[in-house]
């Protein structure tokens, strides 16, 4: 069996959002996996939420799972170097629609390896 890899891993106010993948003889394949530790943090004896997703082929595929999550909002912690561009260029597509903070903009330029083109005056 291939080991996971991660391929971004999100943050949020009590949730785990990793979106992994694995090789095949086929190219990559995704799944998604959310831990929600919301009850534990606000009940002694309350129990996390863990959801995955079901196995697909395409990363297009994989970030419309993540899509369920608004993930663009969330605290990104590691994007997999062999997918900074195209995770980069799916941000941009949502960016569209969705507002982020601009630390989190910030963050995810540093994840994705973007460099900003110095001001010139």
């Amino acid at each position: 069996m291939n080991e996971n890899e991660v391929i971004i891993k999100l943050g949020g106010e009590g949730v785990s959002v990793v979106l992994y993948g694995f090789r095949t003889e086929r190219g990559w394949s995704f799944t998604v996996e959310m831990e929600d530790y919301l009850g534990q943090l606000f009940d002694e004896g309350g129990e996390s939420i863990e959801e995955k997703s079901l196995i697909v082929d395409t990363l297009e595929a994989a970030l419309e799972l993540l899509d369920v999550y608004r993930w663009p909002r969330l605290f990104p912690m590691s994007v997999h170097p062999e997918f900074r561009q195209k995770i980069w260029d799916a941000l941009q597509e949502r960016l569209q629609t969705t507002k982020i903070l601009p630390r989190q903009l910030r963050r995810w330029r540093v994840l994705c390896g973007v460099m900003l083109c110095p001001r010139t005056t």
